[in-house]
């Protein structure tokens, strides 16, 4: 709550999905994950409670991806997919509907011939269309609030993230990760029909599966190992010289274009002026998971750990890293 300056856990749960937060009453979250659970927050994430058990699945596992509506209080809509290598079975899972902050659910699966949800997204400035992707890539549009949808085309992958751009009356984006080729995909389209598969010579090098994307007047940003602007609806990418970590989330308001916050491998950083400097902000964030540990026979101050982000070593006992 102070522009990243420190940080407090508000949720210990190990494999988050998605978190959104009422338009209205931005106290009340959302916050989806694997495992079988969606969590709401009715005071800024100071308690939590599940809300995902009218949700079922035969095989036991399922992930939730919650999107709030743009403008009306209460309203929120979650996609609802198998998790991991569980498939669901037939009649399991789709988009489901909420009037009441997520009380009760209405399932919203009409014109769904592949109902394993993995993403979800909404327009700004015209709720009633709605993206939804699946494990399998199929990517399926509605026009009328999730009353009904059309199925538009099956993209390389596991459709992981969809944005609609706000400043573009119909333009569209699909992330999706492709197990088989170990790689990610990055698509766009302007009526929601075409899909364009943006390709290795003008797609940012690294892959699109583990990455992020938000939008500015006249311009696209992309985290996808590194951090990238587009001026032209992605024909071309501008690399930032941004943190030295791996970037794989980005955060931009139009209110302070200027202001960037990355999501890396070791916790997020944060440029003032537009991506030229970045610092780490990472006061109060939790420390990395190590994978083995040893310590030096001679001096028991000496510690390397190794980690998923490299090898640290402290020579004072743990106090201090590099």
């Amino acid at each position: 709550e102070d522009a990243a300056g420190t940080w407090e856990p508000i949720h210990d749960h190990n494999w988050p999905i998605h978190l959104d937060f009422d338009s209205q009453y931005p106290d009340v979250l959302y916050y989806g994950t694997d495992s079988n659970n969606l969590f709401r927050s009715m005071d800024n994430g100071t308690s939590w409670e599940r809300i995902s058990e009218d949700f079922y699945t035969q095989n036991g596992c399922f992930r939730t991806y919650p999107i709030a509506h743009p403008s009306l209080a209460g309203v929120v809509y979650v996609g609802m997919g198998g998790c991991a290598d569980i498939y669901l079975m037939p009649g399991e899972g789709g988009v489901f509907y909420s009037t009441d902050y997520g009380n009760t659910w209405i399932t919203k699966t009409i014109g769904m011939t592949d109902t394993d949800v993995q993403s979800l997204a909404i327009h700004l400035n015209d709720p009633d269309t709605l993206l939804a992707g699946t494990q399998e890539g199929h990517l399926f549009y509605s026009t009328d609030g999730s009353d009904s949808w059309i199925q538009t085309t099956q993209l390389t992958g596991t459709v992981t993230r969809l944005y609609f751009n706000p400043y573009k009356d119909l333009e569209a984006w699909a992330i999706t990760k492709s197990e088989a080729e170990g790689r990610g995909y990055l698509y766009r389209s302007t009526n929601l029909t075409d899909w364009t598969t943006l390709d290795l010579n003008v797609q940012p090098q690294g892959g699109s599966a583990h990455a992020q994307m938000t939008f500015l007047p006249g311009s696209v940003w992309l985290a996808s190992q590194s951090v990238y602007s587009s001026t032209n609806s992605g024909a071309t990418w501008n690399a930032l010289a941004g943190p030295q970590w791996t970037a794989s989330a980005i955060a931009i308001t139009a209110d302070n274009p200027q202001e960037i916050y990355v999501g890396t491998d070791f916790g997020i950083a944060k440029s003032t002026d537009g991506g030229k400097n970045w610092q780490e902000v990472n006061e109060g964030l939790a420390a990395l998971v190590p994978h083995a540990v040893a310590v030096s026979p001679n001096d028991p101050d000496i510690v390397y750990v190794d980690t998923h982000q490299g090898i640290f070593v402290s020579r004072n006992g743990g106090n201090d890293w590099y």
